[in-house]
């Protein structure tokens, strides 16, 4: 699935590759209090990194996007998976790493863009979220994008 650069008021959103796999990106998935929200966290080396990153780029139903400053800075990611065009439907996960980026509203900016994105490029029109309920940041960006909650699932 092509996807080009989307640009942000602060930001900018575009396709990740295996030379973003860095210590520092490492380092998120290794801190406890962002780990605790992550659905992929036994990810503990680089070569490791690599591999997740590479099999998800390859993946034809997921898009797998690094969230960069204005600068370039990586700060977080945005993965959308499980697309499936027929139900013009897909996940979404976001991921913003640096903490001091944290409550500035840069995920919910990303989500915005993103997801009026995938609206107009490619006609995706429902939008999944798996969201651990002790997560408050999180609900309240999605909330704040438009997102609304349906079901509340145990595990």
């Amino acid at each position: 699935m092509k996807f080009g650069t989307i640009f942000t008021k602060r930001c900018l959103v575009k396709r990740i590759s295996t030379q973003d796999a860095t210590p520092r990106y490492l380092s998120w998935l290794q801190d406890k209090e962002i780990k605790k929200n992550l659905a992929y966290s036994n990810i503990i080396k680089l070569k490791q990194l690599k591999s997740y990153i590479k099999r998800n780029v390859t993946d034809r139903n997921t898009l797998f996007l690094k969230i960069c400053l204005k600068n370039n800075t990586h700060i977080g990611n945005i993965k959308i998976h499980k697309i499936n065009k027929k139900k013009r439907s897909a996940f979404l996960g976001i991921l913003i790493g640096e903490k001091k980026n944290w409550n500035l509203g840069i995920a919910q900016e990303i989500i915005h863009n993103v997801s009026n994105h995938l609206y107009k490029k490619f006609g995706i029109s429902k939008i999944f979220l798996r969201v651990n309920t002790k997560h408050k940041n999180a609900i309240i960006a999605y909330q704040k994008s438009g997102f609304i909650f349906l079901e509340k699932y145990k595990k």
